[in-house]
């Protein structure tokens, strides 16, 4: 029953071959919202088109049982309780990204990684949405690892394939 649910709020994108699955409307991913936390088969499905669309969602299933009716909360309301999420966009890629740093982050670093390790590309974000083109000299078509280093210290990592 709560597959079907979970499946019919996400089969638009589902059925486009899960190429609009990175681009559904927010009020969607709110949807999704109400399966975050569970550490079932719906809320695997959620967390995974959460975090494909920029919201990034970590459950606590360290044995825990499920969490079962729990509270449906809105993206507007886990935002004021904390940072709004960064997001990183579209993922996968052809070499252009947004990067949507809000306000109350600070300025940032970015770190491009190959999967061996080594930088491909470092630059500086200020808070805010960021266009970035992927010079195609050094990134090929592959997986890489972005990096985001915030002025508070604390650093989010973002798995980017990207195609050309």
């Amino acid at each position: 029953m709560e597959n079907a649910l979970l499946q019919s709020n996400i089969r638009p994108g589902l059925e486009e071959g899960g190429a609009l699955l990175s681009r559904l409307p927010e009020a969607t991913l709110d949807s999704l919202m109400y399966w975050k936390s569970d550490c079932t088969e719906p809320g695997a499905l959620a967390q995974a088109v959460l975090w494909r669309n920029g919201r990034r969602v970590v459950p606590d299933c360290g044995g825990e049982a499920a969490r079962v009716g729990e509270t449906p909360v809105s993206a507007k309301e886990t935002e004021k309780a904390e940072l709004a999420p960064i997001k990183l966009y579209p993922n996968p890629s052809q070499g252009t990204l947004t990067i949507e740093l809000p306000v109350g982050y600070g300025p940032a670093i970015v770190i491009f990684y190959n999967l061996q390790g080594q930088t491909a590309l470092k630059q500086g974000l200020s808070e805010g949405r960021r266009l970035i083109n992927l010079p195609s000299g050094r990134f090929k078509p592959g997986v890489y690892l972005a990096e985001l280093i915030l002025s508070s210290g604390k650093r989010e990592r973002f798995k980017l394939i990207l195609t050309r």
